[in-house]
């Protein structure tokens, strides 16, 4: 006897549940915590030879993907002697939210670039932090490194930040990057750590890149950029909640309460 009065209880709650639930996406969906990527591409770039030349000619390789991608070539070298070998290598690495790179120890070239394609979902401001760190040359400095990030807001066609350096290490990479240096670098002279308040709009598409590389000849070389704070508000294709399933459950909620009834 009390069966459907227990069926309609619960229902009832089904259907506040999903009611609630209906009320509530529309201020979930309204946080600025996603954006739209229209378009990704990676790209490592990486060279080297061995020595004697001859055994381990010059090898060089081009990566392009839409997705993050990593590569690397290794080359034995004879140094100082005719039974002393060490490895010379070219390493890159192109990822959503960091690029790096190492060379050496001989002639070895090595590029890293990442490239996305995003509208917010809102209008939203946040502080990307940009972390560098280029070790290169003999002396632990930047000497045959270079990298730069930026940003570009496509639509007003306008640069919202560009930071790079070059210490001679796009010199034999595909894509080079622009002399000069305004990296605000820690006292160490290798490493930097900073941020960027930065406005974005929803209505807007934005171009953001990053690029490493550097130039071993007899040294090694190592560089990396990460960004972070952009991936919080999520850097991927989000699906948003489905308010029409909510909508089409509460109505059959309710049709079950009423044949209860």
């Amino acid at each position: 006897m009390n069966q459907p009065k227990s069926i309609q209880r619960i229902v009832v709650v089904i259907a506040l549940t999903c009611l609630i639930l209906l009320l509530s996406t529309r201020s979930i969906c309204a946080q600025p915590l996603y954006v739209s990527v229209s378009g990704s591409q990676y790209t490592t770039y990486v060279e080297g030879v061995g020595y004697p030349p001859d055994t381990h000619p010059e090898t060089s390789r081009t990566t392009v993907s839409s997705f993050p991608t990593s590569d690397e070539i290794d080359f034995p070298t004879q140094y100082s002697g005719p039974d002393l070998f060490i490895t010379n290598h070219a390493i890159a690495s192109a990822g959503l939210s960091e690029v790096s790179d190492q060379t050496g120890w001989g002639f070895a070239n090595a590029e890293a670039v990442s490239q996305l394609w995003f509208s917010p979902l809102a209008d939203q401001t946040l502080t990307p932090n940009i972390n560098i760190s280029a070790l290169g040359g003999d002396l632990g400095d930047r000497t045959f490194t270079a990298g730069q990030v930026s940003l570009l807001d496509l639509t007003s066609n306008s640069e919202l930040w560009n930071y790079s350096w070059n210490a001679g290490g796009s010199v034999a990479v595909p894509i080079q990057v622009s002399s000069g240096n305004n990296i605000p670098w820690d006292s160490d002279g290798s490493t930097a750590n900073f941020n960027l308040a930065t406005d974005f709009r929803a209505s807007d598409q934005y171009e953001l890149t990053m690029i490493v590389c550097s130039n071993a000849g007899d040294d090694d070389e190592s560089v990396q950029i990460r960004l972070t704070g952009l991936q919080e508000t999520g850097l991927q294709e989000i699906p948003e909640p489905s308010t029409g399933l909510l909508l089409a459950m509460s109505v059959a909620a309710l049709a079950i309460y009423r044949r209860c009834r």
